[in-house]
């Protein structure tokens, strides 16, 4: 019972669809001392439990896929390094099997967060090859990387709020792979990461100045024409809005 009970729990899966799985193992492993009502669960269930579960499955699979791309970073041999990118890869693989089907806002949110989260993993996998000097293996994943970015920003293409982070990913990537710029792209994010300067509070205009504390910098790529002047100070003004606003030791600063 507690083999079936808690991964399933601490992995965030449905505790409706995990209760029903244990009641099943009993009766088939134990079914001389159990019958189908052995464990009950007496409970209330909110309109948005749905959500709530879901919610609570993407910051476990985060949380996952954190632990297990450290362990790469950390491990000593080779053998080790890949079973850690393995489980990332199974934790990707498990997310991306549960994503919502339907063309809502809410349904093309989850999918974009989880298709940034795979970019995001695979430049981790692509950068911690090259630190192993293996080259083409850091780029394959580079390009696996911007590829997950770029099907990010369809997803994020209704909802402006969250677009500028994908996308600046998306031109750092592309800036590093020596691809063709993308200035309409890299307008759009700029725009939209200096509206979310204006009218967000705290967190949110820390990451905004994060974002155009890149953008600054990739505009020599992406814009190189119109690159203004002063871009060091720039970056550096940007960097301190950060520390300002959260702190020198806050995770804002820190990325």
């Amino acid at each position: 019972m507690t083999e079936a009970l808690y991964p399933r729990l601490l992995r965030g899966d449905d505790p409706r669809l995990v209760l029903y799985e244990i009641r099943r193992q009993l009766f088939m492993h134990a079914e001389r001392d159990h019958d189908w009502a052995s464990m009950v669960a007496y409970s209330t269930v909110p309109s948005d439990f749905d959500d709530q579960v879901m919610t609570f499955f993407e910051r476990q699979m985060r949380w996952a896929i954190s632990v297990s791309l450290n362990r790469a970073d950390d491990a000593e041999s080779e053998a080790e390094m890949k079973i850690a990118l393995k489980a990332s890869r199974e934790k990707l693989d498990l997310w991306r099997s549960r994503l919502p089907e339907g063309d809502g806002v809410k349904e093309r949110a989850r999918r974009a967060e989880c298709y940034g989260m795979h970019g995001s993993t695979w430049k981790r996998i692509g950068l911690l090859r090259y630190r192993k000097k293996k080259e083409t293996e850091g780029r394959n994943a580079l390009e696996k990387s911007l590829a997950w970015y770029r099907k990010s920003m369809e997803q994020w293409a209704m909802d402006e709020d969250k677009y500028h982070w994908v996308a600046t990913q998306a031109l750092s990537l592309s800036a590093v792979l020596q691809q063709a710029p993308e200035p309409v792209t890299f307008l759009m994010a700029h725009q939209l990461a200096e509206r979310d300067l204006v009218k967000s509070k705290g967190s949110g205009k820390a990451w905004a100045h994060g974002t155009l504390a890149e953008l600054e910098m990739l505009a020599i790529y992406h814009i190189p024409d119109q690159v203004a002047k002063n871009v060091k100070q720039r970056v550096r003004e940007h960097c301190k809005a950060i520390v300002d606003l959260m702190g020198e030791g806050s995770f804002e600063a820190d990325s």
